[in-house]
């Protein structure tokens, strides 16, 4: 459950019909009020429940899932948004997964540099579908 879905389905909530005005038109729209919002708890403790997400596209999740499906135990992303994948602890077990020929940057959720161990990072990931 993300932390929406928590607002939305602990708290008395109205929803109202509204209306955003650009330049160019009108664009209709919904707009949700959450009731004493301000007697909510804070963000930090509403966060701590709630385990964080990261959202995927297809490709994405089918690469995790192939490298799981290939012991990888996990990756990290470097400064030119290559990907390291390693098997195990030595360096003859890493191999680095090159994002030059993609158009479309890959992981680009991740922080540069930060190593993730593959089996979390899957748990912690929802496929955005469509």
């Amino acid at each position: 459950m993300n932390l929406i879905t928590k607002l939305l389905m602990e708290n008395e909530i109205s929803i109202n019909q509204a209306k955003t005005i650009t330049k160019d038109n009108v664009i209709p729209s919904i707009a949700i009020f959450i009731e004493g919002v301000e007697k909510l708890p804070t963000k930090k403790n509403l966060l701590a429940e709630v385990p964080e997400k990261f959202y995927v596209n297809e490709l994405e999740w089918m690469l995790m899932n192939y490298w799981k499906d290939n012991e990888i135990i996990g990756i990290m992303i470097d400064e030119d948004n290559d990907m390291s994948i390693w098997h195990g602890p030595d360096e003859c077990d890493i191999e680095v997964f090159y994002q030059n020929w993609s158009k479309q940057k890959l992981f680009k959720f991740l922080e540069t540099g930060k190593e993730y161990k593959l089996d979390d990072l899957i748990n912690h990931c929802a496929l955005i579908e469509g």
